[in-house]
């Protein structure tokens, strides 16, 4: 991993992090990092559900830099948290 981005890392903060804007701003720094560094090709690693994934891939592709491989790296649980007790009345 020669670099990553985030939209915390870029200076969004709260809720703010979560959108398009950001997530957009933090693709542009990740282009920005892999061409100064002389990297063509990048591997695409994305979590979280949304909507903005096929339009920064887009994004992505045509700024010029090849994507090798896109990974979805949303956590998944395998069971989930205990549930509550039943509400006696």
């Amino acid at each position: 991993s020669l670099g990553w981005a985030s939209g915390g890392s870029v200076g969004f903060k709260k809720s703010k992090r979560k959108s398009a804007l950001a997530a957009t701003v933090a693709l542009d720094t990740i282009i920005d990092k892999a061409k100064s560094l002389g990297v063509s090709s990048l591997i695409v690693r994305m979590s979280g559900p949304g909507k903005v994934h096929r339009e920064l891939l887009t994004r992505c592709s045509a700024s010029g830099v090849k994507i090798d491989a896109i990974q979805n790296v949303t956590p998944i649980p395998h069971n989930g948290c205990r549930r509550p007790k039943a509400r006696r009345v």
